[in-house]
């Protein structure tokens, strides 16, 4: 049976609704706040989220493969659907699908020890271990998008350079949406560490944390976004 939102969830979604105006909306178009107005590049007007493309059938052996990646994670719809439309077949893959179900390190885990052979997960979680020499090759991506930036209407920030000098709410400190900006405002000449302050929030608190002036503006990911 599919579980429904609970009342506090669905208030609280409303209230960052309500209250927020989108400082970056998806993530990619972010990348075009310079651009002059008119009409958007094909690929950010109709951006590639979890589609899949054209699938030739490689002939060869069959090879079984074990794919970690969290159920319950909606980044990661992109392995269940391939799963149901047999893409994994088309390309000779018996795969067995492990799901983790938590955080990164358990992802990791299942890497390092075995337990699996491959995993899908937010390629911005993985700075800190790679920085520590996790052995691991990075080969794809499922999508694109999913997180967003928002700011109080009316507050003046419209553009990430407005962020200088300002508090921003996050979920996680190592969370994707986090890194994500910090590496936008580094390529604008602004020290994410020192010109920005970073200030942690249960995701569901981040627009209470808003609407009260503790932060400036929050950055979170689809679908709380």
């Amino acid at each position: 049976m599919t579980s429904l939102p609970t009342r506090r969830t669905m208030l609280r979604a409303a209230g960052i609704a309500g209250l927020a105006a989108p400082l970056g909306a998806f993530a990619p178009r972010v990348f075009a706040s310079s651009r002059p107005t008119g009409a958007l590049p094909a690929a950010l007007a109709n951006p590639e989220i979890c589609h899949t493309a054209a699938v030739t059938v490689v002939p060869g052996a069959v090879r079984d493969l074990k794919l970690t990646w969290n159920a319950s994670a909606i980044c990661t719809v992109g392995v269940p659907v391939a799963d149901a439309k047999g893409l994994f077949k088309k390309r000779n893959l018996n795969v067995e699908l492990v799901n983790f179900g938590g955080s990164t390190d358990q992802l990791l885990e299942a890497l390092a020890t075995g337990k699996a052979d491959a995993g899908v997960g937010m390629a911005l979680r993985w700075l800190k271990p790679l920085e520590q020499g996790f052995d691991v090759k990075i080969t794809t991506a499922i999508h694109g998008g999913c997180m967003r930036l928002f700011a109080v209407k009316g507050s003046g920030l419209t553009r990430l350079a407005d962020l200088r000098g300002k508090a921003v709410g996050v979920s996680d400190l190592a969370a994707p949406d986090k890194n994500f900006f910090a590496i936008r405002l580094a390529k604008l000449g602004i020290d994410p560490n020192k010109d920005v302050e970073w200030r942690q929030f249960p995701a569901d608190l981040l627009g209470v944390a808003l609407q009260r002036g503790e932060v400036q503006a929050v950055s979170l990911g689809d679908p709380l976004a």
